[in-house]
């Protein structure tokens, strides 16, 4: 199969038993982008960005050939517009961020996420590939002429002079996200930006109002507007942990279980009928464990706590006052990942 600069053979590895893709380019003249592809790539440690295996040179041709991970999977796709749809839409979307919080993490710009760049491998998991427009941060980030594709570069990359950020893989993220929905883009969104776009909550999808904000924010003409991959990514991951979490309170004489099927749990600790009382009482929302009613001083972690907090993934409450009369509680959250 072809590329834009490159020839991509499907291969047998009769040694492992495992097919592989590998890349040559078609001018020899173009090999620094296969060498920069390599750079990029060798070090890069990733669940959702695609493995190099080798890399050799090809004495007939001459030119370097790189052996890659081969990704069997379909193009990226939803379909409909129902809940397991938007279910599917996050999850291409928070693999794809992902990837791309772990090339930003290790000081690379990927320059052309796009939908032909990304695809699923055997097993179903979504993965970064084509990185022969990749460059390091802060490293040779001048660019002379356009380099990207037309309806995904940042509205900074059409300047001769361009520099470049991370803030150009999140724009394209925003894109990708809208070409991902099903619908067709905004005129003012390709092939040229002009203009803006009307607003992610307007696509039938139904996506969350946050989630919506972020992507909102990723169309961004000023670079520094848009938000980091990783903020979007941390979104993306709320929603597909939603209900899954689990708080476990710990008294004196009892332990609890707060989760999304017993939401709710109220701690009182009274000093004498109809004395003082001290109230907490904890709700989980499905993002979090909050605080929903305090009666007196309440401390957690020793620091008094107000409705409407957002309890710690880990601390101790205390409820009474200085004196004899005081109860402890510890609060401990469970850690769940998401599950590809």
């Amino acid at each position: 199969m072809r590329g834009g600069m490159s020839r991509v053979y499907i291969c047998k590895d009769t040694l492992l038993r495992r097919k592989v893709a590998i890349k040559f380019v078609d001018d020899p003249e173009d090999e620094r982008r296969l060498l920069d592809e390599i750079s990029a790539l060798q070090n890069v440690r990733s669940k959702h960005v695609v493995q190099i295996y080798d890399v050799f040179r090809d004495e007939s041709a001459p030119c370097y050939g790189i052996v890659l991970e081969y990704l069997e999977g379909p193009e990226l796709s939803i379909a409909g517009a129902g809940e397991d749809s938007l279910a599917r839409y996050v999850s291409i979307l928070y693999q794809v961020a992902s990837g791309l919080s772990d090339l930003h993490n290790q000081g690379v710009i990927h320059r052309d996420i796009k939908r032909d760049n990304i695809r699923e491998d055997g097993s179903g998991i979504v993965k970064i590939f084509d990185f022969g427009l990749a460059r390091f941060s802060e490293v040779n980030s001048e660019t002379q002429g356009f380099a990207g594709t037309f309806g995904y570069a940042a509205p900074e990359l059409y300047p001769g002079d361009a520099r470049f950020t991370t803030a150009v893989d999140v724009y394209a993220f925003g894109i990708l996200a809208w070409y991902l929905s099903g619908e067709d883009p905004p005129s003012s969104l390709a092939p040229v930006r002009q203009g803006n776009p009307p607003s992610f909550s307007s696509l039938a999808l139904k996506i969350p109002p946050n989630i919506c904000d972020l992507l909102d924010g990723a169309l961004a003409i000023e670079p520094t507007a848009r938000p980091s991959i990783s903020l979007l990514r941390g979104a993306l991951e709320a929603y597909l942990l939603k209900g899954s979490h689990k708080g476990l309170l710990v008294t004196s004489n009892s332990v609890r279980t707060i989760d999304a099927s017993h939401a709710s749990v109220r701690l009182v600790l009274s000093d004498k009928p109809g004395g003082n009382e001290w109230v907490i009482g904890i709700h989980y929302n499905g993002f979090a464990f909050v605080v929903k009613e305090v009666t007196a001083d309440v401390l957690v972690n020793n620091r008094l706590v107000s409705a409407g907090e957002t309890l710690p993934k880990s601390c101790v409450i205390t409820l009474g006052g200085n004196g004899d009369k005081r109860a402890f509680a510890t609060f401990d959250v469970s850690n769940p990942e998401v599950v590809l």
